[in-house]
């Protein structure tokens, strides 16, 4: 596949599925029992290794949830319902590699669970303000037309399952610097980066607390918090990836995001040949095929 004829938006879930799939194996490990040599060769995880009893290169519930939103406010960008009801599909089995489903959030499936009884969401909980939303709203940065419509899109994306302010500002946060950053003429610089951070917190009136640093917790503002961190000290996707996954824990979703904005930033061309070679069975799945259009980029 030649990464140099990605639109932005393929460049980016890409990035993101490329950091799923490669966080899967370690996800629950600490910083200290996770082997870096597996990440560098993932192809060579032992299977006693893995988190999961899954075949090697499959994405999670992050991006499958990308997959899910990218097609439901593609067609209905002013109706959530779509997507709603799609993500009960989802459960099921729908985008996921083989159609098994795998590590999906205690949040989200409660959630869920109680919009398939009420056919309605719950109201607003400071409590649901894990990152089980930010994982999946990637696309939303590509398909909002305008900040105001990105917002509500963002919002309407993370309320069924994650309905906390710090949830939907995350969510929120990630879109618009996700955007920005697409859009910039020429290449990202630190400096570049650390301006749009800082661009994307006054035009939302909203910044994630610093101080959070439990990069492995779960919690949405840690996992916001790890994609400045991972991008301010690489100088390449895949380093930026071998970070995020090295800080241990939940290493699939903050792999995932980190990569989403990762790609953007750095690029893809660097690409090592062993990660593409890893995630072929996700690029196998037809709705994978579909987002990058692989029928053209052979």
């Amino acid at each position: 596949m030649d990464v140099t004829k990605l639109n932005r938006k393929q460049t980016a879930m890409l990035g993101a599925l490329i950091g799923d799939a490669l966080g899967v194996p370690h996800e629950f490990k600490s910083d200290h029992a996770i082997n870096p040599s597996y990440i560098d060769h993932p192809c060579s995880i032992d299977t006693e290794y893995k988190t999961y009893g899954v075949p090697l290169g499959v994405y999670s519930d992050d991006f499958s949830q990308q997959l899910c939103v990218d097609a439901n406010f593609s067609e209905h960008p002013a109706d959530p319902n779509p997507f709603y009801q799609d993500l009960i599909l989802w459960r099921n089995g729908k985008y996921w590699v083989s159609g098994r489903q795998f590590d999906e959030g205690m949040q989200t499936a409660s959630q869920l669970l109680y919009y398939a009884r009420h056919n309605d969401i719950k109201i607003h909980d400071e409590r649901m303000s894990g990152n089980g939303s930010l994982m999946r709203v990637l696309p939303i940065a590509f398909l909002a037309t305008d900040i105001d419509s990105m917002k509500v899109m963002a919002w309407q994306c993370s309320a069924i399952t994650h309905n906390s302010e710090e949830a939907i500002k995350s969510c929120q946060f990630y879109c618009l610097l996700a955007r920005m950053i697409a859009d910039q003429p020429t290449k990202i610089t630190p400096e570049t980066f650390q301006t749009l951070w800082g661009l994307v917190a006054e035009l939302l009136e909203w910044s994630p607390n610093p101080d959070q640093q439990d990069f492995g917790s779960g919690y949405v503002i840690d996992t916001l918090n790890i994609v400045k961190d991972c991008i301010e000290h690489t100088n390449s996707f895949a380093e930026s990836i071998k970070r995020a996954i090295l800080y241990g824990g939940d290493t699939d979703t903050n792999a995932c995001v980190v990569g989403g904005i990762a790609a953007l930033v750095f690029g893809l061309e660097d690409l090592p040949r062993e990660w593409m070679e890893f995630i072929q069975p996700s690029l196998d799945n037809r709705y994978v095929q579909d987002l990058l259009e692989l029928h053209e980029h052979v």
